[in-house]
């Protein structure tokens, strides 16, 4: 598969065996970003996911693929 040169040099870095992070530690990182963003909200992968989910939306995703992506069982 084709990979754009910067994501190509960290799988390379990091051998093809990326850091898995805890959903705690994802989220820390998050606002840490937010607060150097100075956003008004709390950034967390929640927030990351409907926000994924809205811009599919708006880009004429349909509902059904939107759906499978965020990982539902049903609409």
């Amino acid at each position: 598969m084709p990979l754009f040169p910067i994501p190509k040099a960290i799988l390379i870095k990091y051998e093809h065996k990326l850091p898995i992070l805890s959903n705690k530690e994802y989220n820390s990182y998050l606002k840490m970003i937010g607060k150097c963003l100075n956003l008004r909200f709390n950034l967390t992968s929640h927030v990351a996911r409907k926000t994924a989910g809205t811009l599919w939306l708006n880009e004429g995703i349909s509902l059904d693929v939107v759906s499978k992506m965020l990982g539902h069982k049903n609409i």
